[in-house]
């Protein structure tokens, strides 16, 4: 193996060894409170939630998505919310240029998905810089 301080040239990204297709699958939240599909449109790859630990609010109301700034979107449930958004391969093990959706606040980030190794991803959510946002962590589990 060589070592990440190993120049480029000799170091092989994972996306580079997998594919640009690396990012297809599903994913789970390291906190298992959800799973993203995430599929390949053309040179955009689109992630939707499939799967929620608690399909329901504390008081029982199934969750829809009644904080999204589209009033004509707020009935849908969470189960096939668009979550990432219009990301583009950026060559390396990296996709980047997307945005992500939470609907837990309404609000839609800049988005760049990392991996971390062939089974695990960091996305990161920021404003602008990507220096300036948060990072989650996903496992590709089968759906």
């Amino acid at each position: 193996s060589v070592s990440a301080f190993a120049p480029a040239s000799l170091r092989r990204p994972l996306a580079e060894k997998y594919g640009q297709a690396a990012l297809i699958g599903t994913w789970l939240k390291d906190d298992k409170a959800f799973k993203v599909k995430i599929d390949r449109n053309n040179e955009h790859f689109n992630g939707k939630i499939i799967w929620l630990e608690r399909d329901h609010w504390a008081d029982g109301r199934p969750k829809k998505d009644h904080l999204n700034p589209n009033p004509k979107l707020r009935n849908r449930s969470y189960i096939g919310i668009p979550v990432v958004l219009n990301l583009k391969y950026d060559g390396e093990d990296t996709w980047d240029d997307g945005k992500i959706y939470d609907p837990e606040s309404g609000k839609t980030y800049d988005c760049r998905i990392t991996l971390v190794h062939r089974n695990r991803a960091e996305i990161r959510a920021y404003i602008g810089f990507p220096w300036i946002g948060k990072s989650l962590f996903f496992n590709r589990v089968d759906s």
